[in-house]
C-alpha cells in the first residue's frame, strides 16, 4: 500500500483527490505558518473524520490557528508520495505582481527543497500556474529542476485545461512531477495523453448528486462543519 503527504494543502483539493486514489488518509500534513489560516479547511475535515497525524509547521512557529501543531521536525516518516499546492500567484495571469522574480514563487521552491532533501518520496507532484510550463516561467521551471536533479530526481511539467477531461470549466494549470531516479530510473516518458471528454454543467452537477446519494447519508462534503476548533 503506498503511503502519502501533502505539503501545503492550503483548501485541500489535491489531498482530497490523493485520498480518494489511494483509499486512505494521509500520514501527515506539511506546511509553514503562512498558510495555516488555509490549511486549517483540509485539516479540520480529515480531523473530523478519524484522522489522528501530525500537522507540522516546518518554521517551527509555536502560535497555532490550528490546534495541536508539531513543531518537532526530527521524526518526520518518510511516505511514497507527497503533493503540493504551494501558491501561484507569483506566475498567474491573473496577478498584477506575475513574474518569474516574484518572491511568491520561492514557496514553490522551498517546497520542493523540503520535500526531496528531507522525505525523498517516489514522486513529489505539485500544482501551480499555466505559466510555469510556458517561457515565462522558464526561470521558476529551471530553479525546481536544479533542484531535482541535485537529489537524484528528474523533473516532468504536465500543462492542461480542467474542460479537456470531462469539467465544464475553462482553468488551465499546470503540474510539476519529481520521480526518484532510484525507482524510475534516470529517463522518464512523457505522459500520455488524457482523451478528451466533453462535460456540461448539468451532467457534472447530477453526477455529483449521484455520487452523494450512493456514497453518504446525503450529506456532501459543502454541507459538512469543518472549521470547528
Amino acid at each position: 500500500m503506498l503511503t502519502w503527504a501533502p505539503i501545503i494543502p492550503l483548501i485541500g483539493g489535491m489531498p482530497l483527490s490523493m485520498h480518494k486514489v489511494f483509499g486512505t488518509m494521509p500520514e501527515y500534513v506539511l506546511s509553514w505558518s503562512a498558510f495555516q489560516w488555509n490549511d486549517q479547511h483540509f485539516v479540520n475535515y480529515i480531523r473530523n473524520n478519524g484522522w489522528s497525524g501530525k500537522y507540522y509547521v516546518l518554521d517551527g512557529e509555536e502560535k497555532s490557528v490550528i490546534p495541536d501543531i508539531t513543531t518537532d521536525l526530527t521524526d518526520i516518516p518518510h511516505v511514497d508520495v507527497v503533493c503540493g499546492t504551494p501558491p501561484c500567484a507569483g506566475l498567474s495571469s491573473l496577478s498584477r505582481a506575475s513574474n518569474a522574480d516574484s518572491p511568491i514563487n520561492d514557496w514553490m521552491v522551498k517546497a520542493t527543497e523540503f520535500v526531496l532533501e528531507h522525505i525523498q518520496p517516489k514522486i513529489y507532484w505539485f500544482e501551480n500556474a499555466p505559466r510555469l510550463g510556458s517561457k515565462s516561467g522558464t526561470k521558476v521551471a529551471d530553479k525546481i529542476r536544479n533542484i531535482g536533479k541535485k537529489n537524484g530526481y528528474t523533473f516532468l511539467i504536465y500543462t492542461t485545461q480542467s474542460r479537456y477531461h470531462g469539467n465544464p470549466q475553462i482553468r488551465p494549470r499546470t503540474f510539476g512531477f519529481l520521480f526518484n531516479t532510484k525507482y524510475f530510473g534516470p529517463h522518464i516518458r512523457k505522459l500520455r495523453d488524457i482523451p478528451f471528454s466533453v462535460g456540461t454543467l448539468e451532467n457534472w452537477m447530477t453526477e455529483i448528486d449521484d455520487w452523494v446519494d450512493k456514497n453518504t447519508d446525503g450529506t456532501s462534503q459543502m454541507d459538512m462543519p469543518i472549521n470547528l476548533q
